[in-house]
């Protein structure tokens, strides 16, 4: 009895201690994945890899392969970015920057390939898409101000109505003046 009960006991307590292990595995992927993408962004590619790959081993999460192709390709490590664009493809086939990937893979085989004739390269697409990922890739790079922003349009808007409220306030005063006599001047 004393046997079951002990081997129940064991059973329960690793069943609950399975998933805290799995919560500090990912909050450990997860850390780890904030400090590769601040050390990618202050141009420590080297150290960025490395911490990709142990947050890659612990999350498994193929957003980190894009990241960590991203500094290899910078590091001209083209055969594992290239391995791991394609990786990161095959794990997730519906990527929303699929686009900007395969041309990502056809530059670095392209690199790889011996080159007769200078081949003309396409730029990168950019949609919509492609550019949202690299912003949640590299949340240090700011998008370029477009030129008419909404702020731009909420200045434009209160200079109108600062100077239609002055034009207003400037026609309906009343410009007539009393004579002043040697009676008196009364002001109604």
């Amino acid at each position: 009895m004393t046997r079951r009960l002990v081997a129940l006991f064991v059973a329960v307590a690793s069943l609950c201690a399975a998933p805290a292990t799995r919560a500090a595995g990912s909050d450990d992927g997860r850390r780890l994945v904030r400090e590769a993408g601040q050390l990618a962004a202050t141009g420590k590619c080297e150290a960025a890899v490395t911490a990709y790959s142990q947050a890659y081993e612990l999350l498994n999460d193929p957003a980190i392969l894009f990241n960590r192709a991203e500094c290899l390709r910078k590091l001209d490590r083209g055969d594992e970015a290239l391995a791991d664009y394609k990786k990161f493809l095959a794990d997730f086939p519906k990527a929303p920057n699929r686009a900007a990937v395969q041309w990502r893979i056809e530059e670095l085989s392209a690199d790889k390939a011996p080159v007769t004739t200078p081949v003309a390269r396409r730029p990168p697409p950019q949609d919509a898409a492609a550019r949202a990922l690299e912003q949640r890739a590299y949340p240090h790079k700011r998008p370029s101000a477009e030129p008419w922003s909404a702020w731009t349009w909420v200045g434009i808007t209160t200079t109108v109505l600062a100077a239609g409220a002055a034009g207003f306030y400037l026609a309906r005063r009343d410009r007539t003046q009393i004579p002043e006599s040697t009676l008196g001047s009364f002001s109604f």
